[in-house]
């Protein structure tokens, strides 16, 4: 039987009494990548806070790998194999790139293990160790998020909009990056897009969110998945 890395179960968040998202369950797989597309504004990115414990638990349940996630602690999941790669550019501008990337991992022997790995994925990450962050392009920062969040072990990776901004080619090459380290390490993906096309490129399943709640949804290869989001989303 295949494995449930993330289980979400009637879960509601929100920000104070205010309640955003209203009983979502979902179950990822793992090496599964499920895109959550939706309008600004329906609830994406308070999912991802929700289930990163960055916002109070209303209801319902978040398990990862059978366990329960205790609300209000993120500090505790990346041991555990959790990364976030924010929408929010998540770079400390005045610091290093090297700096940046030792916030994922501090060890010096996986930090080495895991540059290397990256770096078959982004080269000019390496050649950049000591250039400050913020003077990086949009893109190469976007790039940089991503592969912090990917040089731990990971057994899960949530990943809020993360092609917002950037050129096509850039956002095929992340789009190849998220099927490669599917392929090595069977990492399980809930991905927050607005690119349909990115998304049904990138995942094996969608789920449209809309006003906190999940609409549309089924696999990604179905012959008229574009066609129903689009029509879900009204554009």
């Amino acid at each position: 039987m295949s494995e449930i890395v993330l289980a979400l179960e009637a879960l509601r968040c929100g920000y104070g009494q205010a309640t955003v998202i209203h009983g979502v369950s979902l179950k990822i797989m793992r090496g599964e990548a499920v895109a959550l597309l939706g309008k600004n504004g329906m609830g994406k990115s308070t999912l991802l806070k929700g289930i990163m414990g960055f916002l109070p638990r209303q209801a319902g349940s978040i398990a990862f790998g059978g366990d329960t996630l205790v609300a209000g602690q993120p500090h505790t999941l990346a041991a555990r194999g959790i990364a976030y790669a924010p929408q929010e550019k998540a770079v400390f501008q005045d610091l290093s790139v090297e700096d940046n990337l030792r916030i994922a991992v501090s060890d010096p022997r996986r930090f080495r293990i895991g540059l290397e790995r990256i770096a078959g994925y982004f080269p000019f990450i390496p050649q950049r160790l000591r250039q400050k962050a913020g003077t990086l392009s949009g893109g190469e920062q976007k790039m940089m998020i991503l592969g912090r969040a990917l040089m731990a072990q990971l057994r899960l990776l949530l990943i809020d909009e993360i092609t917002e901004g950037l050129q096509p080619s850039v956002i095929e090459r992340i789009s190849g990056v998220l099927q490669a380290e599917r392929n090595a390490s069977s990492i399980a993906m809930l991905i927050v897009e607005q690119n349909v096309k990115f998304a049904l490129s990138t995942a094996d399943r969608f789920a449209v969110l809309e006003r906190g709640e999940l609409g549309e949804h089924g696999p990604t290869n179905m012959p008229d998945a574009y066609a129903r989001i689009i029509a879900e989303l009204g554009v």
